[in-house]
């Protein structure tokens, strides 16, 4: 790829940085090309990519956020002539004033970037404000953690839009995703020599590590089910000498 075209794009909020928080994206085009297909996305904190309903991968790579990393997916015989659609969940573990303790090295914000290009770097497709986006209401944000870094996930799938990774799916009342501007959360970055022409995660880096991959392995036998009875004080952890 020569260069990237697309734009960072997130929800409307006030609050970009908001912790624990898991955000939808979704947007229909036509395909009417032949030949090859590359998809590249990347994603403050994580995504979760799907094409056409199908899961395609789960990335990137973690990394400080000014050189964030981005992954490349060959769809090409995912795509179909007509209608596709791309969707993702993108999840923000969060750095703002509710965060404090958050234990990142470096202020940022949530985003998503997604291009798919055809033979020869044509672009086909962008993120931009012409995609929706809705935050989730099937993960619940206000969790404790289960450790310093790790927020435990709660999910209600019957909260999740039926349907919303399909072209068909009816999104006309989701706002649309707005692009993502310099802010004082990021403005210390722009130092670098060699700024991307995508901000605020300047330097954009192609995936160093293998893929992550999703198998399934069948379970042997349940050893033992249980319960928890009674839930911590906060704090509690450090009466305990732990």
């Amino acid at each position: 790829m020569k260069e990237w075209k697309a734009f960072w794009i997130w929800q409307p909020t006030t609050d970009p940085a908001q912790p624990n928080t898991y955000v939808y994206f979704r947007h229909v085009f036509d395909w009417t090309r032949r030949g090859e297909a590359w998809l590249r996305v990347s994603a403050d904190t994580y995504y979760q990519l799907f094409l056409n309903g199908e899961w395609v991968g789960w990335g990137p790579p973690m990394t400080e956020p000014c050189w964030k990393q981005f992954d490349t997916y060959d769809v090409a015989s995912r795509l179909r002539p007509g209608r596709n659609v791309i969707a993702a969940v993108v999840y923000h573990y969060g750095n703002g004033p509710e965060n404090i303790a958050g234990y990142s090295f470096q202020p940022s914000r949530g985003g998503f970037l997604c291009q798919l290009n055809g033979s020869g770097d044509d672009v086909v497709v962008i993120s931009d404000t012409h995609w929706k986006t809705l935050q989730s209401p099937a993960w619940l944000r206000q969790v404790p953690k289960i450790d310093r870094m790790t927020y435990m996930e709660v999910f209600d799938a019957g909260r999740e839009p039926a349907g919303w990774l399909n072209a068909d799916f009816d999104d006309s009342a989701w706002p649309h995703a707005e692009r993502v501007t310099i802010n004082p959360l990021v403005a210390q970055w722009n130092w670098n020599p060699s700024p991307s022409t995508v901000y605020p995660w300047i330097m954009l880096e192609e995936r160093s590590i293998p893929y992550f991959e999703r198998r399934r392995v069948e379970t042997g036998r349940l050893l033992y089910a249980a319960e928890v009875l009674q839930r911590a004080e906060p704090g509690a952890w450090k009466h305990r000498g732990l």
